[in-house]
């Protein structure tokens, strides 16, 4: 009962929080450029100050868990690399790099942190952002080579370069563990401000994902939709979570691992399919329909996990 309790005080407020968005959004009170421009204040501000503020208050007893960093690159690896093959034979090539890249991306930062906040103490929290710093150039260096490889479009190496270099979740998470590992603490007045700004990051960055909420006809791509919402929500956790528990990682690990390997498909996976001159009907209902049945998919993870012990 404890189990399905947590699980259902964990993810009932992120559902209502989207559903809100997304009522909003078809009301016309929360317009379309606005939800863009708020995730991009999100993406920008209030989630840098939740991964700073996450690792600096992480007590100095705390380890740096460097053998999960490495199997996060690793496991990374090993999915894109299947998914890739697997897309290359069994899928129509316009839909190759949209579906493998499904496969691998998860919505870390929108959707993970939110998670992560709801099932830890803000003393564990920073090691649940410190996987990011592994995770997201490799996303973004995956994506790039798939929709090089099957796009007509060249991408711009030197942005891809400054966008992982100069990446706010990165930067803030680097900093973040240099004033933890530096034992530097800010007066209170400062203290408490970065407190405020990383308060305001899971309410808005979970509205405004609803009000991005637009269902639309796929069915074009169907089967793509299909293959790349259960292979994501399915099949990768099904495979990589139990190998996560035989490697013995517990806790904030495994809260990660969940994030990387169950969580929904990014809000980026469209961006840069856009920006790459990609098909995007497929990444956009991917996104939503996978941030749709996170909502099952995730309650009844934290319910398994908990009754495990492994969170």
């Amino acid at each position: 009962m404890d189990s399905l309790l947590l699980a259902f005080n964990t993810i009932f407020p992120m559902l209502i929080l989207m559903l809100t968005g997304f009522v909003a959004r078809h009301k016309n009170w929360f317009g379309e450029q606005t939800a863009i421009d708020s995730n991009r204040v999100v993406y920008s501000i209030f989630l840098p100050a939740v991964c700073f503020y996450g690792i600096y208050k992480m007590d100095y007893d705390s380890p740096i868990n460097t053998d999960f960093l490495i199997w996060t690159a690793v496991s990374l690896t090993l999915i894109f690399i299947v998914a890739t093959i697997i897309v290359h034979f069994t899928v129509r090539r316009e839909y190759r790099a949209s579906l493998a890249q499904a496969v691998f991306r998860s919505n870390y930062v929108l959707f993970g942190i939110p998670l992560a906040q709801s099932l830890l103490s803000p003393q564990l929290l920073g090691q649940v952002m410190l996987p990011s710093v592994v995770a997201m150039p490799l996303y973004n260096i995956f994506a790039i080579f798939l929709f090089e490889y099957y796009g007509e479009q060249k991408f711009n190496y030197k942005k891809l370069f400054k966008g992982i270099v100069f990446n706010p979740i990165i930067v803030s998470t680097l900093l973040g563990l240099a004033a933890w590992l530096l034992r530097i603490r800010f007066p209170y007045a400062i203290d408490k401000s970065i407190s405020y700004l990383a308060q305001m990051a899971s309410p808005l960055a979970l509205f405004a994902l609803g009000a991005q909420f637009e269902f639309k006809a796929a069915s074009a791509c169907w089967r793509e939709l299909v293959w790349a919402v259960t292979s994501r929500l399915l099949i990768v956790p099904a495979i990589f979570l139990p190998i996560t528990a035989a490697l013995g990682f517990r806790g904030p690990e495994m809260v990660a691992a969940m994030v990387v390997f169950a969580g929904p498909v990014a809000v980026s996976s469209y961006s840069i399919a856009q920006e790459m001159g990609g098909d995007t009907v497929l990444p956009g209902q991917t996104l939503v329909y996978t941030s749709s049945f996170s909502i099952v998919t995730m309650f009844l993870l934290i319910w398994l996990m908990k009754s495990l012990g492994y969170i």
